[in-house]
């Protein structure tokens, strides 16, 4: 029988396997726990813990990763530290008994009768140092704390939002729990320590982000904000991470070394090496570090990009925005930033030129989208009585269009509306595939009525059967009702205008909507202030080059390769202005939209069947440098070159970090 491996001589966490088999993933994922590899938990402290007699306290520590790592680390650099030192020099809280227990154990077996700073507690009930709590200041605070969004923390929310304004942290309501550790843990925090933790990489850039990205630059040195395209590293986890690590600010220090934006661009089992022992293991993770912390300008590398922002870029704000979005900082190429210094003064804002406004929230849409089977019902019945007898409804009336038939969902007969009350609709994106949209290619309707055309009698009856239903008191459509409003009523001025994916993953597609087909929520409309630009408006947004905007101003969603963009930053999206240029150059773009319009979007990846080898697509992106004002020749096909390899390139890391992610998560399935 093989002997069971000493605990204590192995520097990582056995016994985090050991909790999450026990706990299960539903329990770990409802409590936002994640176990941080390990590779990851090594580049974390060696831009955290740089000597041996660093305190370091992880508030979040589940079973020790970051602990036992971190004893590890102390052990290896220079200085004469006993083990029972060491322990004595890290701190661990964990709001769940288990994993605490197991922290608590994982340093007791290393520390030579040392017995463990380890409190199974709400780390938010621990009071500071400079109030008495238990702890010292630590030089280091450092883990991965739980990823619950706000939706989950129900009568917690109003607690941690008051603490986290005794901190000087005035945080939104819809912030994620993890937002309110980085107040907390600064109180813990010695001057000049480091804070260094890995989240959810959303606060980057969203609104509930602003007040906390305010906060961390006014107190701290941003000293490195990481994140990687090659993997995810919580393949279970439905949004990516980003680790940060800041620096507390001196009280008479200036402004500091300018923030290092970092992008992996290989795995980190690659950039740090597999095999040999704890030494080499912290050695090659110092080696990635002192490489990063070495660059003095942006670099475009193979192990990773780089990119220096001053403190000023950090914390101005732009389009529209109290505070700057660091996410935008963080992800956007080489490519963007090489076209804008090439085009200057002729861009604008999305929202300055065109209105953008989302599709309709029905509040119910197993009521509200319906389904027109008038033909199949016309073709079953020939004659009008027995016509008649099945929906209840004249034939002639149904067959001239007057009335028409829509399911109720149950196995009967359908019943008639007035076709007034039925309005062509797009339920979601994957119901599209043409830049061109005609409302007769639609197969869903959506229940369109006022108050005046209400009345109808099949409309009013519709209706009532909904309030029976309890459609009405839905949350979605009580909060519509008003004085001015019923419940029901989703109309609202049609003009013709554009179709924008609200998310989006391989495919970029922007689609004519001149028929004013209704989308839903899914779909974010756009209409051009002059009404006669629409396919020139079209063709900018359909563009590659818009692309690339989206994916300068929005976010990836999940590890699925998804990308978001919510309706302000389509508004605030950079967009060539077509006022600053020619007429012909305008009317090139329109044509060069015309003529692909009529075929149906690709993949956005290189070689056979993917967009980017499509020379209507080419033909497009370089009519849109035409409108910046590049002129042709070989300049502007550099850059048409260099754009489609950035875009080949992005979509097939994402391709493969997708895989990854999938492959690693069936592993993790067939382990349990």
């Amino acid at each position: 029988m093989t002997a069971p491996p000493d605990l204590a001589a192995v520097d990582e966490d056995l016994l985090g396997p050991l909790a999450e088999g026990v706990g299960g993933q539903r329990q770990r994922l409802a409590l936002g726990q994640y176990f941080t590899p390990t590779p990851l938990v090594d580049l974390v402290l060696a831009f955290c813990v740089r000597r041996a007699d660093d305190r370091v306290l992880d508030p979040a520590c589940g079973s020790g990763a970051f602990l036992v790592r971190a004893f590890a680390r102390k052990r290896e650099l220079p200085g004469d530290r006993t083990a029972a030192a060491r322990v004595a020099d890290l701190a661990g809280v964990d709001a769940a008994a288990l994993p605490a227990a197991l922290a608590l154990h994982n340093l007791a077996i290393r520390g030579n009768g040392q017995v463990p700073r380890v409190y199974a507690r709400d780390f938010f009930s621990i009071p500071p140092p400079d109030e008495g709590g238990p702890l010292a200041p630590v030089d280091a605070v450092v883990g991965n704390p739980p990823w619950v969004q706000q939706e989950s923390l129900k009568a917690t929310k109003a607690v941690l939002r008051a603490r986290a304004r005794a901190e000087g942290c005035v945080l939104s309501g819809r912030s994620d729990l993890h937002a309110y550790f980085w107040p907390r843990a600064a109180r813990f925090l010695r001057p000049r320590g480091r804070l260094g933790l890995v989240t959810s990489a959303q606060w980057l850039d969203a609104g509930y982000g602003d007040a906390l990205r305010r906060w961390l630059v006014e107190g701290f040195d941003v000293e490195l904000i990481l994140d990687s395209l090659a993997e995810p590293w919580f393949p279970g986890a439905r949004v990516d991470s980003v680790v940060t690590v800041l620096r507390r600010r001196a009280a008479d220090a200036d402004g500091g070394a300018p923030a290092r934006l970092v992008r992996l661009r290989r795995p980190l089992s690659e950039l740090l090496g597999a095999g040999g022992d704890t030494r080499a293991a912290m050695a090659r993770a110092d080696a990635l570090r002192d490489a990063i912390e070495a660059e003095d300008g942006d670099r475009e590398g193979l192990r990773y990009r780089v990119r220096l922002l001053p403190r000023s870029a950090l914390s101005a704000g732009g389009d529209g925005r109290a505070v700057a979005r660091w996410g935008g900082a963080l992800r956007r190429p080489a490519i963007w930033d090489r076209l804008r210094r090439a085009t200057q003064g002729r861009w604008t804002t999305l929202g300055r030129r065109c209105r953008v406004r989302r599709g309709v929230t029905s509040g119910g849409d197993g009521y509200f989208y319906l389904r027109d089977v008038s033909d199949e019902w016309l073709a079953r019945w020939s004659d009008d009585s027995g016509f008649r007898r099945a929906p209840g409804a004249p034939r002639p009336s149904v067959a001239r269009g007057a009335l028409r038939l829509v399911p109720t969902g149950a196995d009967g007969p359908p019943i008639p509306l007035e076709s007034a009350a039925l309005r062509p609709a797009i339920h979601g994106p994957l119901e599209l595939s043409l830049p061109r949209l005609e409302p007769t290619a639609v197969t869903r309707h959506l229940l369109w009525l006022d108050r005046d055309s209400a009345r109808a009698p099949h409309a009013a009856r519709y209706l009532a059967r909904g309030e029976a239903l309890g459609i009405a008191a839905r949350p979605t459509c009580a909060e519509r009702a008003s004085s001015r409003r019923a419940w029901f009523d989703l109309t609202r001025p049609r003009r013709p205008g554009l179709l924008w994916t609200k998310e989006r993953q391989f495919r970029h597609l922007v689609v004519v909507n001149e028929g004013g087909v209704v989308p839903n929520c899914r779909l974010y409309e756009i209409v051009p202030d002059d009404g006669d630009e629409l396919w020139l408006w079209g063709g900018i947004l359909h563009s590659s080059w818009g692309l690339l905007s989206c994916l300068v101003h929005g976010r990836p969603l999940g590890t699925e390769a998804v990308w978001s963009t919510m309706v302000g930053e389509v508004r605030g999206m950079a967009v060539p202005d077509p006022r600053r240029a020619e007429a012909r150059d305008r009317e090139r773009v329109e044509g060069a939209f015309r003529a692909l319009a009529d075929r149906p979007a690709a993949p956005m990846l290189s070689g056979a069947g993917g967009e980017l080898g499509r020379t209507d697509r080419r033909a497009l992106d370089d009519a849109v440098l035409g409108l910046l004002g590049v002129a042709p020749g070989g300049a502007r096909d550099r850059l048409v070159d260099a754009l489609h390899a950035h875009l080949g390139r992005h979509f097939d890391r994402l391709r493969r970090k997708e895989a990854r992610a999938v492959a690693r998560g069936r592993r993790r399935r067939q382990r349990r």
